[in-house]
């Protein structure tokens, strides 16, 4: 097993269930400056990273668990996160 080391990000935790009982998250992202991005590490694609630009982006993130990374890159100074909701694994 490859060992990933993830430099610069935060963790965050989304509002959704963990123990892999969900298939995906959607969450809701507001980057500043409006032309930064954010890349987003998340299990278990952490060596491949979703890029998301500013200033606000609706994403779902394929990921069976509540926590990702987020990295600021492209002058991106802050981001804020709001958990729409999330798909079930049984769905």
């Amino acid at each position: 097993m490859t060992d990933i080391v993830i430099r610069n990000a935060t963790k965050h935790t989304l509002n959704a269930p963990a123990g892999g009982v969900m298939k995906s998250v959607r969450a809701r992202f507001e980057i500043e400056p409006r032309d930064g991005q954010v890349l987003v590490y998340f299990a278990p694609y952490y060596a491949d990273p979703m890029r998301i630009a500013g200033p606000i982006s609706v994403v779902d993130i394929p990921t069976p668990e509540p926590e990702i990374y987020i990295q600021l890159v492209s002058g991106a100074k802050s981001v804020r996160v709001a958990t729409l909701g999330y798909r079930d694994a049984a769905s």
